[in-house]
């Protein structure tokens, strides 16, 4: 259980790195069809690695978020809304520093992949189970009478 938030953020963070670009190429398809070329699959290696490296600070940032949220409410759904409101602005915001989406249009690459990648981390939260903080007020009344009785 300790390291239980931290395997939830990992879950969630790699989910998100290693499906959004095979989300970006189904969205080709659709999208581009007469410019999609399937040798381009090729690059997805090269597209992982760089989801890797540009969400790492990220993944550490929503990791924080995740141990603090986990710690400040016990309800489920209210645990699950945050983190995912906070997993989708952490991804915009990662995206905006490093793509200034601002000067693409809606069907350009780094628009799209941050799309895969807010939905994915959207999903992935409510999809990974995350487990409340372990506190006094947390464990159940016989606990707390045993400790008590100890002192």
């Amino acid at each position: 259980m300790k390291h239980s938030h931290f395997l939830y953020s990992l879950k969630i963070w790699l989910s998100s790195a290693v499906i959004a670009p095979v989300l970006f190429f189904v969205s080709q398809l659709f999208t581009n069809p007469r410019q999609c070329d399937l040798s381009e699959i090729g690059i997805y290696p090269f597209l992982l690695v760089i989801e890797l490296i540009f969400s790492f600070v990220t993944w550490l940032v929503f990791w924080a978020f995740i141990e603090t949220v986990a710690w400040a409410t016990k309800d489920n759904l209210l645990r699950k809304c945050l983190i995912s409101f906070i997993g989708i602005a952490l991804t915009i915001g990662t995206f905006s520093v490093f793509s200034m989406i601002e000067s693409y249009s809606l069907l350009d690459f780094p628009f799209v992949m941050m799309l895969a990648n807010a939905l994915l981390i959207a999903l992935g939260t409510w999809y990974f189970n995350v487990e409340p903080k372990i506190n006094s007020e947390t464990l159940p009344d016989s606990t707390l009478s045993i400790n008590s009785n100890e002192n």
